[in-house]
């Protein structure tokens, strides 16, 4: 069974991992052995490292002996009792869970696990719940515990159906299914910071956990084994839960891919469980560099691209085009805040507003004999006032500010600047255009007799 918690994400900045994965027992005839336990760490460590930007040192990825239960509890205390700032943390396990029939509590199995005796030898899964939820200056959590029902396995499954473990099967799943439902408790919630939790599980709590034999995940692989669930997970890191258009991979992504590729298999239906969870669709996991490349570079060539259309007698950019620029821009930023190329793009967006300033300024000098009581008819004192401040204050980031009523009013006034119009008389007809155009951005866009001409 895989649980994956996930508290809800900010902006991601410093990212750790613990990862953890066992085959071998230190008390092997008391634990049978998995095969693919310590494959899925491997790999799912490698694409954190590789895709997600994940910090984990080397006491933090503990395999096979490494993973007993003092270092387990070492790494988890100095990542989570510690108030160091950190943006999002993975807590990765693959082995063996116990359920400690006495008192109903499920376990993880560190390598030096004594089945007989959980309670002093294993790590309670309520205990480690309790203590990362309550970690401070962590932004996110996940937790992914990929544990087999009650430590019985079998060449490719992780549990025995038999009816011998079925009562201590069935215990370890309603124990899973009480940590699923606890998270919905009011009183419980009140402890746990953070303003979400989600949870996704690889199967059903009454139906077993499998393992995948064969795989392979691209040519040359060598066939091995992984869980289920984590060979999918792997797979959808490896860029298959991607975002097509910007190779971003989301939870939201993941949870999609894993239960479409589970479900199509039909021997496991996954889980999936929402608690306070807010913007779940931005929480960013990883990213397939490929097409996130692409996407980058089709931003700043769109970006460049309408900066390069220029009026042929003003040398000026349309004001449409500049808007186009900027949100390009902004995209760009929003996916890539440390693109080196964004200060370039917004010194080019400001240099060609300042020229369109220049023009429009002249502009408006050029037709104040004529065109100013008729546009002031609008709006009292708009040609005097409002629209000189409109255009004085633009710049990259006012643009970024602006209404569509104030955008509008330029796109409208940039066709006349760049064509230097000249209104000889009160009924030239295109003035009455324009004048219409302007009513209708100010009062229909804003729906309001107010405009504030880029004071907003």
């Amino acid at each position: 069974m895989i649980l994956l918690f996930l508290a809800s994400v900010k902006e991601q900045e410093t990212r750790k991992a613990i990862i953890i994965g066992i085959n071998k027992y230190e008390s092997d005839p008391e634990i049978p052995r998995l095969e693919g336990a310590e494959n899925d760490a491997i790999e799912i460590s490698d694409r954190l490292v590789k895709y997600g930007n994940f910090e984990i040192p080397k006491n933090h990825f503990l395999i096979g002996p490494d993973a007993t239960r003092r270092n387990i509890l070492k790494a988890v205390s100095e990542v989570f009792r510690k108030e160091n700032k950190t943006d999002l943390v993975t807590f990765y396990f693959s082995g063996h869970g116990i359920v400690d029939e006495a008192n109903n509590e499920g376990y993880i199995a560190p390598y030096d696990m004594d089945p007989e005796d959980p309670f002093v030898y294993g790590i309670n899964m309520d205990d480690l719940k309790k203590v990362i939820y309550k970690s401070k200056n962590k932004s996110s959590v996940i937790i992914i515990l990929d544990c087999c029902y009650a430590g019985i396995v079998t060449k490719d499954t992780k549990s025995i159906p038999s009816q011998e473990h079925q009562n201590t099967k069935n215990l370890y799943a309603g124990y899973l299914k009480n940590i699923v439902n606890s998270e919905y408790n009011p009183d419980l919630r009140q402890d746990l910071p953070g303003q979400g939790k989600i949870i996704l599980a690889s199967s059903e709590p009454n139906t077993v956990s499998r393992e995948k034999n064969n795989c392979i995940h691209i040519d040359g692989d060598k066939p091995h084994t992984h869980g289920a669930f984590s060979f999918h997970l792997i797979e959808g890191l490896d860029g298959k839960a991607a975002d097509r258009d910007t190779g971003i991979i989301t939870i939201e992504n993941i949870r999609k891919y894993i239960e479409g590729q589970m479900l199509s298999e039909g021997k496991q239906k996954p889980m999936y469980y929402i608690a306070e969870a807010s913007n779940i669709e931005n929480i960013k996991i990883a990213v397939s560099q490929k097409q996130f490349n692409t996407k980058i570079s089709f931003l700043i060539e769109a970006a460049e691209n309408f900066c390069a259309i220029k009026d042929s007698t003003t040398n000026l950019i349309d004001i449409q085009g500049i808007d186009n620029a900027a949100k390009k821009v902004n995209e760009l930023i929003n996916l890539d805040p440390n693109n080196k190329e964004i200060p370039r793009l917004q010194a080019i967006i400001d240099d060609a507003l300042n020229m369109y300033k220049q023009y429009a300024i002249e502009w408006i000098n050029n037709n104040t004999m004529v065109a100013r009581l008729k546009i002031n008819e609008i709006q009292p004192d708009f040609y005097d006032i409002e629209l000189p401040n409109l255009i004085y204050n633009l710049s990259y980031n006012e643009l970024q500010r602006m209404d569509q009523s104030n955008l509008l009013v330029l796109i409208h006034l940039s066709s006349e600047v760049r064509r230097k119009t000249k209104f000889e008389t009160p009924e030239d007809r295109t003035l009455k255009i324009l004048i219409d155009k302007l009513r209708g951005a100010i009062y229909t866009n804003r729906g309001s007799k107010q405009f504030t001409g880029g004071k907003i």
